[in-house]
């Protein structure tokens, strides 16, 4: 049953990280779990619930950055895409998280 919720979640996510006002409370309700039971299924993964919906978001916004150059996006509007709502606070998160200002990512 666990694996099943969890699943689930990931499903959830998967099709709402670009939702800023997607978060563990709003999956919570969706899945109509307590927030307790939720994180102890993504517990079992050594992962919460907060830090796979921050990855997926920074995965896909690698991948926007990535194609950047071609694209012309800006970095806010890639910030914006994958859920955050402040680009400051995208850059910061970006940068814990990958070791380098969204700007400068697939720059190299």
């Amino acid at each position: 049953m666990i694996s099943a919720h969890r699943r689930r979640a990931l499903r959830l996510i998967d099709r709402h990280y670009a939702d800023p006002m997607f978060d563990v409370e709003r999956l919570v309700a969706m899945m109509g779990l307590s927030d307790r039971y939720l994180q102890r299924i993504f517990a079992a993964h050594n992962e919460t619930c907060s830090e796979v919906l921050r990855d997926r978001r920074i995965r896909e916004a690698r991948l926007l950055l990535g194609s950047r150059r071609s694209s012309g996006i800006m970095v806010s509007q890639v910030g914006y895409a994958v859920g955050f709502s402040d680009p400051a606070h995208f850059s910061r998160v970006f940068r814990n998280s990958v070791g380098c200002a969204p700007r400068d990512y697939g720059s190299a």
